[in-house]
């Protein structure tokens, strides 16, 4: 026996890439899961960038050759292979650690709402249900299940939910509150997506401030671009963002750089967002509660792992419900196995940040954090 016969129906709050792994794992054991997703779309946003052991998830999860086609994948090189200064002239850089020449890309770039797609439909396959518009307002654990409430006014029976609803998780919070306090970095994201783009050389150009500006092809005739400021941390609309953006740009002077400022219209969508952190200690759950993705770990992109952590989570979870007897001895091993491997990605963000922010470090200084992360992460989840 496992733990995985005591669990029949599988709540899932949100259906980000934590709670689409977690769907196809557990769907594919058999489970009745549905998925519940407060937005009325997938996803929105940028690039998502799946490094180290990410092409192993992708290939556990099934879904590896088609995100491979549909995005862009690099073979034996590290995604960090490609630094210019902000001139644009090429800057010397240690190599990072990359996996063995085993078959599987080194990297892949793909673009997020392509890859909610893929997952979507992969959990579809094995039987998951999603449901979008719809999000948890409430939950009562009586000991062998859990009843939810949904915003429908609905009720669902539950033996297991699974708080996959962010790093501001409103379901964390009330089964752990104050457990968790995310820290502001000081630095907020801004990433915009760029179709049918002017060529030039893709990857980091950077200066001796810490400021870049990150290039990265998505495949599909489609570069992703990334930037970051410095500064409070409070709601950005669009208009400013736009201006902020193209301020940032300016300050590159390297000819795709500007290429790339000057297809920038007042109608492009940049989204902001801004650089927190945390990571949950395990447990991760509560009786029949449990806590995955950027709900127990969130991190900035700055090792490029915030997604893989969340799509190992998925795996990882079906693996320890298969190998434990007892469910909450399987949840206790499962945030055990997890939290070592995320507080890696988290603190080598966390670090990286506060030289970048606080100390404007030079970026050899930033890039032996990384180096050490990856040799971490390219262990196996």
């Amino acid at each position: 026996m496992s733990a995985t016969n005591d669990i029949h129906k599988v709540v899932i709050a949100g259906a980000g890439f934590a709670g689409l792994s977690a769907a196809i794992a557990l769907a594919r054991l058999g489970k009745e899961v549905t998925v519940l997703e407060r937005s009325d779309r997938l996803a929105y946003g940028a690039s998502i960038t799946i490094v180290n052991r990410g092409p192993d998830a992708l290939r556990d999860l099934g879904i590896l050759d088609e995100a491979s086609e549909r995005g862009f994948a690099g073979w034996n090189r590290s995604l960090y292979d490609d630094f210019f200064d902000e001139q644009g002239g090429r800057r010397p850089t240690p190599p990072m650690p990359i996996r063995t020449d085993d078959g599987l890309p080194s990297y892949i770039v793909i673009y997020r709402p392509v890859l909610a797609e893929i997952l979507s439909a992969k959990a579809a396959d094995h039987g998951a249900t999603i449901r979008l518009g719809v999000e948890v307002t409430g939950m009562a654990d009586h000991g062998d299940g859990v009843t939810v409430t949904l915003s429908t006014g609905e009720t669902l029976d539950a033996d297991l939910l699974i708080a996959a609803d962010g790093w501001r998780s409103a379901i964390r919070d009330q089964i752990f509150p104050g457990r968790v306090t995310s820290t502001y970095s000081g630095n907020m994201s801004m990433r915009w997506v760029k179709r049918n783009p002017p060529e030039g050389p893709e990857g980091f150009y950077v200066n001796d401030r810490s400021g870049v500006v990150v290039v990265h092809n998505m495949g599909a005739e489609m570069v992703y671009i990334a930037t970051g400021i410095d500064m409070e941390n409070r709601r950005i609309e669009q208009e400013e963002a736009v201006r902020i953006f193209r301020e940032i740009l300016s300050e590159f002077p390297a000819p795709y750089i500007q290429a790339l400022r000057e297809t920038v219209t007042d109608d492009d969508e940049i989204v902001v967002r801004p650089y927190v952190y945390h990571n949950m200690p395990a447990p991760w759950h509560a009786g029949r509660i449990l806590v995955v993705g950027d709900a127990a770990h969130t991190m900035s992109a700055h090792i490029a792992s915030g997604g893989v952590m969340a799509l190992e989570d998925g795996i990882v979870l079906g693996e320890e419900l298969e190998q434990h007897e007892d469910l909450d001895e399987a949840l206790l091993a499962f945030a055990k196995r997890r939290a070592r491997r995320t507080f890696v990605a988290v603190d080598a963000c966390r670090q990286m940040l506060d030289l970048q922010v606080n100390y404007q470090a030079h970026p050899r200084d930033l890039g032996r954090v990384r180096e050490g992360a990856f040799r971490e992460l390219l262990n196996e989840y």
